[in-house]
């Protein structure tokens, strides 16, 4: 992708303040598996470990995110991917 940004700035980017908004076109929903959740975002899946149910439910309710509100997850490999996944696909917006 012409305009990816990596883990470890979009890590950088949010300590510094920046905003997440979700695009007003991209719908993200998840579904609960046995021992994983399943996000959904624009059509495509994710999988995610069962402790990551209030990121799920933050990212599907919320269209706007701080940094305080992703802090809890920002130390998961997983969930950082993810939020850079989403991020590069465009399914979320960097804001200032």
């Amino acid at each position: 992708m012409e305009n990816s940004i990596t883990e470890a700035a979009l890590l950088q980017q949010l300590q510094q303040g920046i905003q997440v908004r979700r695009h007003p076109f991209s719908k993200i929903l998840f579904s609960r598996l046995p021992d994983s959740l399943l996000l959904f975002a624009s059509g495509e899946s994710f999988t995610l470990p069962e402790d990551s149910l209030d990121l799920a439910i933050l990212l599907s309710e919320e269209h706007q995110y701080r940094h305080q509100q992703l802090q809890p997850w920002l130390q998961s490999p997983q969930c950082l991917t993810l939020l850079t996944k989403l991020v590069n696909r465009g399914d979320l917006l960097i804001i200032s």
